[in-house]
């Protein structure tokens, strides 16, 4: 079943976890996404961490998941996706950090989430916060490799057997591909969709611009009408009127003005069922 296919039953479910694109930012719902995968693969990753009796691993594992509910409620619910992008980035860093010690430090798989999370936090973080995050993961990552080089002590080695220890590298590293592949598909499709709502209001755009100059040219069309044709032969009657001999009915230039008069009346009034007309559809959607 398809998760971004609108739908589905999946898909419409899925919609209602982000947000619709009509109430939440683009922005938004990827904060939102993020924050529903990330507590769900916390969900596989506890009991992986209980199995292989990792016991501070599977404690940390535990808080993040109430953390990552949390920031999820805050996002989507308070509409407050900038703090949960920040609350999430500085709990990955927490949850890094300790989790590097107690998960065998440099032989465990936690170097290689360093390069997750900055996966997602580039993929959601404004790009004027790229460069924050990018130094953030490189003194951090550093300094625990710099710690255990001079005090190899302070990390403990949580693996009881070496198959432990390939179990949890391996499936840390399925689990990243997973989840990588899954917010990126999940980026490029709201991407696409971003681009087709814009390629769709371009395109109305266009064709209100198109309606718009087809009425500019009708109201000058009637404009000219009014202007000439109009005046013309209100123009055409007066004067006929001016010479009409109002002391003898019977005068014989009478007929003619009459005639004339009745020419132009007839003309004026094709004239302005011509405005009527033009007018109507200058009136239609």
């Amino acid at each position: 079943m398809d998760i971004q296919n609108p739908g589905s039953t999946l898909g419409r479910f899925w919609r209602i976890l982000v947000g619709s694109p009509e109430e939440f930012s683009l922005e938004n719902r990827t904060v939102n996404a993020v924050s529903i995968i990330t507590f769900l693969f916390l969900l596989l990753l506890v009991p992986a961490s209980i199995i292989l009796n990792v016991v501070g691993v599977t404690m940390v594992n535990a808080a993040l998941l109430i953390v990552q509910l949390f920031l999820y409620y805050l996002s989507r619910f308070n509409r407050q996706y900038q703090a949960s992008m920040v609350g999430y980035a500085f709990s990955c860093y927490a949850a890094l950090i300790i989790n590097y010690h107690f998960n065998a430090g440099i032989n465990g798989p936690t170097i290689f989430l360093f390069f997750l999370t900055f996966h997602l936090l580039i993929a959601i973080a404004p790009k004027s916060q790229h460069a924050v995050w990018m130094v953030m993961h490189i003194l951090i990552g550093v300094s625990l490799l710099a710690l255990e080089y001079m005090k190899p002590e302070y990390i403990i080695a949580s693996y009881a057997t070496r198959e432990a220890r390939f179990i949890d590298i391996s499936s840390t590293y399925f689990i990243s591909i997973a989840f990588v592949y899954i917010i990126t598909i999940h980026l490029r499709n709201n991407y696409a969709k971003e681009k087709k709502l814009a390629e769709e209001r371009a395109d109305a755009i266009r064709e209100n611009m198109q309606s718009i100059e087809e009425q500019n040219a009708i109201l000058k069309r009637i404009a000219w009408l009014q202007s000439h044709k109009v005046r013309s032969q209100v123009a055409t009657i007066l004067g006929l009127c001016e010479v009409l001999n109002d002391s003898d009915a019977n005068d014989p230039e009478n007929i003619h003005a009459l005639k004339g008069i009745k020419t132009a009346a007839n003309e004026l009034d094709e004239v302005i069922r011509n405005i009527n007309e033009l007018t109507h559809s200058v009136d239609e959607p």
